[in-house]
């Protein structure tokens, strides 16, 4: 993460802690952290809840083995309905670079542990 993506964060103001949002983006590949925090700075009523997992951990959560988390490229953000389905609609738009094709993955769901939007790139 580069100095201009940690000051976009802080200038943010949100309420969820910001050390915790460096650190999960932190975790994803460039590309997909660029995605990520487009999506987080644009809703400032969403939350980034997940990014990179182990193999282990995303076994534990239950995901499916080859998730995008695992590959360090899925972000989920929770929030309202309003805002999950306008940060989706955002995201199947956004692009980033000329080669940029935008998410593989980009859903609304319930995977048991809530209602959550999840994308990967």
């Amino acid at each position: 993460m580069n100095l201009l993506d940690t000051r976009s964060i802080l200038l943010r103001g949100k309420g969820q802690p910001m050390s915790e949002v460096a650190a999960l983006l932190a975790m994803m590949g460039p590309h997909s952290r660029a995605h990520a925090l487009q999506v987080y700075l644009r809703f400032p009523g969403l939350n980034l809840t997940s990014t990179y997992r182990t193999p282990e951990r995303n076994r534990a959560v239950g995901g499916v083995p080859g998730s995008y988390h695992v590959k360090r490229r899925a972000a989920d953000f929770t929030g309202s309905r309003e805002d999950l389905e306008a940060a989706l609609k955002y995201a199947r738009r956004a692009r980033i670079g000329r080669k940029c094709t935008g998410p593989e993955e980009a859903l609304i769901h319930d995977a048991g542990s809530g209602v959550h939007l999840h994308l990967a790139w």
